[in-house]
This record gives structure tokens, sequence and C-alpha cells, in this order.
């Protein structure tokens, strides 16, 4: 019967430390960016637009199905960045508060030996009105 009990006690302390396992790397991945995907797409927005702004963008795959949805509230010069879209887009479309809007198809330029699989999406939001778009690694 000892053995019986022994099994049932370490259960619990067994999951607990899968617990707290779990916890920690997700606060670690969180927090302090210790962990993440190498394959995930982020997307990174900059506002140089000269004023604050929200940009809402959105990301689209072949089929038209939504991949990403995000809105950045953005003060003046401030960078925001979300994600970790798993699956290559087509399209990437961009809105912005002050009524700017762009939308082009997912074509990142790496070099093969580069060992990028899929580019981070980035845009800059200017302060003519446009929004730069461009790739990261």
């Amino acid at each position: 019967m000892s053995g019986n009990q022994t099994t049932k006690s370490s259960t619990p302390v067994l999951s607990r430390r899968n617990l707290l396992h779990s916890v920690s790397v997700t606060a670690c991945t969180m927090v302090a960016g210790c962990a993440s995907s190498e394959d995930g797409i982020e997307i990174l927005v900059d506002n140089a637009s000269g004023q604050p702004v929200d940009v809402a963008v959105l990301l689209t795959d072949d089929e038209e199905e939504q991949l990403f949805s995000h809105v950045f509230s953005l003060e003046l010069d401030q960078f925001g960045r979300a994600g970790d879209v798993n699956q290559k887009p087509l399209e990437i479309f961009v809105f912005t508060s002050n009524g700017n809007s762009k939308s082009w198809e997912y074509t990142p330029s790496h070099s093969r030996d580069s060992g990028c699989n899929m580019g981070n999406i980035g845009m800059t939001l200017t302060q003519e009105g446009a929004v730069d778009k461009w790739y990261d690694c």
C-alpha cells in the first residue's frame, strides 16, 4: 500500500513541476525574449510620421484567410512589434488612422545563404504620409 501512496503523492508534484516549467518558459519568452520561433514572422512598425497614429495590419494567405490582425497604437517616433505568424502570407494590408493605406504581396528577397526561410515584415510610416515596406530576417 505504501507504494500506491508514494505514486499518488508524487503525481501532483510532477504536475506542479510541469506547470512551473511551462509558466517559467512562457514568462521568459514574453518578458526577456530568451526563446523565439526561428521560423515565425514578426510584424514591425516604425512611426516616423511626426504624429501619434493607429496602424491596422492584416495578413492573409492564398485562400484569403486571415493569418494575422493587429492594431498598433504608436506615439511619435515609437516602434511597435507583434506577432508570430508561422505560415507564409500572400498579402499584407495596412490602414492608418490618418487615412493612408497600402497593400502588397509578401515577397521577401533574402539570399539563399542567409538562412532566412520567411522574413519579418516591416513598415515605416513617413512624414509624407507614405507606408514604406521592408523585410528583415
